[in-house]
């Protein structure tokens, strides 16, 4: 018997392509009833969650969830915990846990420097080269239905162009840089609008894009309804509190005037969660407002040497790759990468909670989404390729039935990469990646 239950809600149907030639406005799309535009489906959205250096040198043991495919808890203090308790929500009615599943291509992949790099090369390529990743493969197919194909964002990624510095490809030897400066990404996503520059109009004025777009706004949305006008509102705010940050007074407090690159010492680190929380903000605002339907955020490179001095009880004694590499039997290595991995687990977490705050349909933003956490390597210490760590969240608007944790026999991921494929259209891709590992997706992936 299952002893969770998903306590989902019923809300307005909302809809979004009408409002999309008012620009910066098109971000308020969620929140309009069906009633103002004609009938269409929802669409759905896959967003990338990039982590590196592997789990730590005791997984799967602090990872993975026990008991039944229905009914499975994460152990206290173990790295997805936070997905359980914490932050007044337990999500695993959202979460599909696989475990089991091998990253067979990182054995094929050329001497590029170490094990994480390799394993960052394979990781949604599914290739041992550096071929296309499967979110640029979908946004090479699909992406013409919105303004921008997909949205690769990072933070701590460095700026050289190097196998260990990618998460996403868009083909053999084509990296494609995630932009890395959140008032960069807000100029991309509200900086035009009504054929006037959005961006350059505010730095002359200093006015906010809500106030620009305000009057248009007014003639749509007039007659919605009071539930309607209140979401609007709610979100106008949200859409405000991004804005003050990377364009506004405050904008200094996150470093964004001079936006950090590489994140090689402490100094700079110290922006690292600020810019975090923006970068996800954005990802959420790009999917709701249909700007486009793939996103990724790359935390970090291979080697990051990140020391995480923001945590609570200090910094790491040693770079986040460095404690990596040290022994299962090392008590306090494994507790610190505990503590690092720990707040990875909550940044995921603030990402589901952005987009099942944003309504649409008969759920919300993250019903009708996937969310999927991938790293490198598995265990770290040993470049373990195989039993690699995923979290996926979200319904796929109903393509999935979450709230499973699922075991798998040694199936290659190429095959969970050709699932999500399929998911977002591509029903004819046979494989992602090197067909020596077969063709197919992933059994009992999608909603039988």
């Amino acid at each position: 018997m299952n002893t969770f239950k998903s306590t989902r809600r019923n809300v307005y149907g909302v809809g979004r392509r009408k409002f999309m030639a008012l620009g910066a406005a098109g971000a308020l799309a969620p929140f309009i009833p069906r009633g103002v535009r004609a009938q269409t489906s929802l669409p759905r959205r896959l967003v990338f969650f990039c982590t590196n250096t592997g789990m730590t040198s005791r997984y799967p043991y602090n990872y993975r969830p026990v008991g039944a495919e229905r009914d499975f808890s994460f152990p206290v203090n173990s790295i997805l915990e936070p997905l359980q308790r914490g932050g007044g929500r337990d999500w695993r009615p959202l979460l599909t846990i696989p475990q089991g599943i091998d990253q067979n291509a990182y054995n094929d992949t050329p001497n590029i420097g170490g094990g994480h790099p390799r394993g960052m090369r394979v990781m949604l390529t599914g290739h041992g080269e550096s071929s296309i990743t499967v979110d640029q493969l979908i946004a090479q197919r699909i992406g013409d239905r919105t303004r921008l194909p997909s949205l690769p964002l990072g933070v701590g990624v460095r700026e050289a162009i190097q196998p260990q510095s990618r998460a996403f490809w868009s083909g053999p030897n084509q990296a494609v840089n995630p932009d890395i400066d959140p008032a960069s990404v807000y100029t991309r996503l509200f900086g035009q609008g009504g054929g006037t520059d959005l961006a350059d109009r505010i730095a002359r004025e200093r006015r906010s894009v809500i106030d620009l777009v305000r009057d248009r706004l007014a003639a749509v949305t007039d007659g919605v309804g009071k539930e309607a006008q209140w979401k609007i509102e709610r979100h106008l705010e949200a859409l405000r509190t991004i804005e003050r940050q990377v364009t506004g007074p405050n904008a200094s407090a996150c470093a964004l005037d001079t936006a950090p690159r590489g994140y090689g010492d402490v100094m700079e680190e110290a922006s690292i969660p600020a810019i975090s929380r923006l970068q996800l903000q954005m990802i959420v605002a790009a999917l709701a407002c249909d700007q486009t339907r793939v996103a990724g955020m790359q935390w970090g490179h291979a080697f990051s040497s990140w020391r995480f001095g923001w945590l609570p009880d200090g910094q790491l004694s040693a770079t986040w790759h460095a404690l990596s590499h040290y022994r299962e039997d090392d008590e306090t290595a494994q507790a610190e990468l505990l503590r690092a991995h720990r707040w990875m687990t909550e940044q995921f977490r603030y990402l589901l909670e952005l987009m099942d705050a944003v309504p649409e349909g008969d759920g919300t933003l993250l019903d009708h989404s996937l969310v999927v956490w991938t790293c490198d390597n598995a265990m770290s210490r040993r470049h373990e390729w195989r039993n690699m760590p995923y979290v996926i969240a979200g319904g796929g608007g109903g393509y999935l039935s979450p709230g499973r944790f699922v075991t798998h026999d040694g199936v290659p991921h190429n095959r969970l990469l050709t699932s999500l494929a399929h998911y977002m259209g591509l029903e004819d891709v046979e494989t992602v990646g090197d067909l020596r590992y077969g063709t197919g997706t992933l059994n009992g992936f999608a909603r039988g």
